[in-house]
């Protein structure tokens, strides 16, 4: 079966790992890049270092990622669910009703898709945006990259993400007036230990297999089946710096990912085109601004679909499909954000890298 996402391992990343395991350099900030364990890390340190009052309320998209709420709470504020549109975009019609009570807002850029970063900020111009990429590396509108406009943004290089990389994500500052209090909590965070950065290396290369569309169909989609079965995300995680294999692959891999792009871009356009003409009901949002990360589309036969393309052994699959059951359980009101509580019955993605 092709995996709806994709993890890239060679030869050659298990020999950059290698390189980093026994390297004695720590990661360290490299000017006004922070690298952390994971995206959802460099979140919680971008919202922590904004300093703002006890329950301050935090503007983020209701159709999300439990990672990114989890991030806010962490962070000891308050959550404010901002509408999505069926263009997978932040509403920015509920931003304008519910703006005024924000001391910040995350833009999180869904699947690539890239939000248009200055109109958000001409509609709230007193607080810091921060640019959620963790599905946006290289995507680009209007001759903006994602994470460019926002004050801070943060980025993914986690397993199936764009690039895969490994667990691991960094935050970058563009308003030099955070650096101080990004630098003091960044300083908190420890390094991972040994065993840890082995068990990164090791995990590399199991899930670079498992990954393989003939294991995946018969291993790794059921056991992904019964661990989604569980809803409850309100856990914290453990927070620490880049692991060093991570860390090294990334520094090799990063010069390939924008052919890569390129690729996606011509797969996402020739999906995008085949199924417009073959489904006419299937609503494929606004591509402006992609990076080809994967196609998502809204169906009212969802379930019909994802059958009907898993009998050709393509995995397509309802992504945050339980947006809202987990926005529930960071005070989440049903009816707050009408779209999104339709958007979580409709989305079903599609693969674009083969």
């Amino acid at each position: 079966m092709i995996p709806r996402l994709e993890i890239r391992y060679r030869f050659s990343d298990f020999y950059q790992s290698l390189k980093g395991l026994f390297s004695t350099t720590a990661v360290v900030p490299i000017g006004d890049v922070f690298y952390c364990n994971h995206s959802r890390t460099a979140l919680r340190v971008a919202l922590s270092s904004l300093q703002l009052p006890a329950n301050a309320k935090v503007g983020i998209m209701a159709f999300n990622c439990h990672t990114v709420m989890n991030a806010v709470i962490q962070a000891g504020y308050n959550i404010e669910f901002i509408d999505v549109t069926d263009d997978l975009r932040l509403d920015t019609n509920d931003l304008k009703l519910k703006g005024q009570n924000l001391s910040a807002l995350v833009v999180t850029h869904l699947f690539g898709l890239q939000n248009d970063v200055m109109a958000i900020r001409s509609i709230c111009p007193q607080i810091p945006i921060i640019e959620d990429c963790a599905h946006a590396y290289l995507s680009e509108l209007n001759h903006h990259q994602a994470g460019s406009l926002g004050d801070l943004a943060t980025f993914s290089i986690g397993v199936a993400k764009f690039p895969s990389i490994g667990d691991g994500g960094y935050l970058r500052v563009n308003n030099a007036s955070y650096l101080p209090a990004i630098k003091l909590t960044y300083n908190d965070l420890k390094s991972p230990t040994w065993i840890g950065e082995v068990k990164q290396l090791i995990r590399g290369v199991v899930y670079g297999w498992m990954y393989t569309p003939l294991l995946y169909a018969w291993i790794t989609l059921p056991l992904k089946q019964k661990k989604n079965a569980s809803l409850e995300v309100t856990r914290k995680e453990t927070e620490t710096r880049m692991c060093r294999v991570n860390y090294s692959r990334f520094k090799h891999q990063i010069t390939n990912v924008p052919a890569i792009k390129q690729i996606r871009l011509q797969r996402i356009t020739e999906l995008a085109s085949t199924l417009h003409e073959r489904y006419p009901t299937l609503f494929i949002p606004n591509l402006d601004g992609s990076n080809g990360f994967m196609l998502p589309t809204l169906s009212t036969q969802r379930d019909s679909v994802i059958i009907g393309f898993a009998s050709k052994n393509i995995e397509v699959a309802p992504h945050f499909s339980n947006a809202i059951q987990w926005a529930q359980q960071f005070g989440y009101v049903l009816g707050t954000c009408k779209n999104a509580e339709t958007i979580v019955h409709r989305i079903v993605v599609f693969p674009t890298y083969y």
